[in-house]
């Protein structure tokens, strides 16, 4: 084997290893994009159960106070249902329905930061992988051009 051709030979092997190893390194951070996204989605489920569980527990304790409340006025010998008994009552439902409805904006919130986190690692994945795979392009033709080159112009004739 001439000089050319064992120079063209092993630049175009090297192009070959070059573009296999770009594109692995594109699917392996596709993987990890699209693995990242799996676990962002899943700590988004796991915050809007976590607030669907405070909400409840809000409006419960809302619920105990307002009966705590009613207890004591009755036991006053004080009407609930009417006048200023009835305006606190009314008073600590609101404020308790507001803070419910506070728990479960902060947790649609945090779910969707995490749904976007998810979103740009699966992106960032997939635009990893078209560079990588441009890379294994460009190293094929690279080793292509090289090999042809020393094949015509090393005496590899």
């Amino acid at each position: 084997m001439e000089a050319g051709t064992g120079l063209a030979a092993m630049s175009m092997f090297q192009g070959v290893i070059g573009a296999y190893s770009s594109y692995m390194a594109g699917k392996a951070a596709k993987a990890v994009g699209k693995s990242n996204a799996y676990v962002a989605n899943l700590a988004a489920e796991d915050a809007m159960r976590r607030g669907q569980v405070a909400e409840a527990q809000m409006r419960q304790k809302t619920k105990k106070l307002i009966g705590s409340q009613k207890a004591s006025l009755a036991a006053q010998g004080i009407r609930t249902d009417t006048g200023s008994a009835a305006d606190v009552q009314n008073e600590a439902a609101d404020i308790g329905e507001m803070d419910a409805l506070t728990i479960k904006n902060n947790a649609l919130r945090e779910a969707f930061g995490y749904r976007i986190s998810g979103l740009q690692a699966s992106a960032q994945g997939r635009i990893t992988q078209m560079a990588d795979n441009s890379q294994a392009m460009q190293s094929l033709l690279t080793g292509g051009m090289r090999a042809a080159s020393y094949y015509n112009y090393g005496g590899g004739q």
